[in-house]
């Protein structure tokens, strides 16, 4: 509460008010929405100015500089707590057992509706080695996740558990496509990602290209990556870990955190797939 106080002027008492046991709704949830641009609008200023991560892919394997550290627990805490501000108490007000788990917190469309912006036309390559605009892979719904294939743990849960969701989530998720977007085109070659790719199916697309169109196409998403010099020459990625789902316009409709339930990402992928098709 006293983090999301300084950082976003988001009242402690309203923090506390949700908090508490027995808590109904949020009283403020007119706060809540202005709290979460606020957040954006404070995530794109680190971006502009440097590397921020919500939450770093190696965060717990590898050490990472102490300002980017502070500013990854800091944002990651805050963006933490307004979601779950957002969201149902987890009991009812007579302390009875826990509710079922609902779908992640909605965040307000004119949030969303800032991020995936003027990339259309961004060249990639795809696994295959061909040449992929970024408007070319709409067409369908997707997940759009930033990663890197040497990522030892959170990259490969992630995809695991996106192949999961998508099959919990029945018939109507099959055209779900999932797409991995390199943060290390250096080692990601279309080579190294079909490899990398290869037990994964036809519904997920690794995609590379030059380090200036990973760059605008991560900014244009507020998700933000940064090498980590391991020495000996070796380095590995911090990078955001949300996964970004885009409906089949390529509009941004809502993300999931990182480790989210299993059935609530299915209900997410449900949700964004119901009346949409795609090949």
């Amino acid at each position: 509460a006293d983090t999301l106080e300084k950082v976003f002027g988001y009242s402690a008492a309203d923090a506390s008010a949700r908090t508490s046991p027995g808590a109904g709704p949020m009283p403020n949830r007119g706060g809540v929405a202005k709290a979460l641009s606020a957040a954006v609008a404070f995530r794109a200023s680190v971006v502009d100015r440097g590397p921020w991560t919500a939450i770093s892919g190696r965060i717990q394997e590898q050490p990472m500089s102490m300002p980017f550290a502070r500013a990854a627990c800091v944002a990651t805490l805050a963006f933490a707590a307004l979601l779950a501000a957002c969201g149902p108490a987890s009991k009812s007000a007579g302390g009875d057992a826990p509710q079922p788990e609902a779908a992640a917190p909605a965040i307000p469309a004119d949030v969303l509706a800032r991020l995936g912006k003027d990339i259309d036309d961004v060249a990639l390559t795809d696994q295959t080695g061909g040449a992929v605009a970024w408007k070319d892979l709409n067409g369908a719904p997707r997940a759009v996740f930033f990663g890197f294939t040497r990522c030892p743990e959170i990259c490969p849960s992630t995809m695991a558990a996106l192949q999961a969701a998508k099959d919990a989530a029945g018939p109507a998720a099959a055209g779900l496509k999932i797409d991995f977007v390199s943060i290390d085109p250096s080692r990601d070659t279309p080579d190294a990602l079909k490899a990398y790719f290869a037990s994964f199916g036809p519904g997920v697309r690794g995609l590379t290209g030059s380090d200036e169109a990973i760059a605008k196409i991560a900014k244009s998403f507020r998700a933000a990556y940064r090498k980590s010099d391991l020495g000996g020459g070796d380095y590995t990625m911090d990078h955001t870990t949300l996964v970004y789902l885009l409906d089949a316009s390529g509009a941004i409709r809502d993300v999931a955190a990182y480790n989210a339930p299993p059935e609530r990402l299915a209900v997410q992928i449900k949700t964004l797939t119901a009346g949409q098709t795609g090949g």
